[in-house]
């Protein structure tokens, strides 16, 4: 199972005096279940937060792939 939205994250309160820092930032956030865990395991969830773009669920599966392939050398 997949999921995915954007987001946006205001600055916290203890950084307003830092005025570099944009007020929000948005992140899109992909949400992963593994549907089929092997026999008596618990179900692998992600949550996964990006700057890329994400507009399908092509796209999600794209990214959870990208964060697979870091694990997997």
């Amino acid at each position: 199972m997949v999921c995915f939205a954007l987001f946006e994250i205001q600055k916290p309160q203890i950084l307003t005096k830092n005025k570099e820092l944009p007020q929000s930032i948005k992140a899109n956030v992909i949400y992963v279940k593994e549907e089929h865990p092997a026999q008596g395991l618990a179900s692998i969830e992600w949550f996964l937060m990006t700057n890329d773009e994400v507009n399908s669920v092509e796209q999600a599966f794209e990214k959870v792939r990208y964060y697979v392939q870091r694990w997997s050398t």
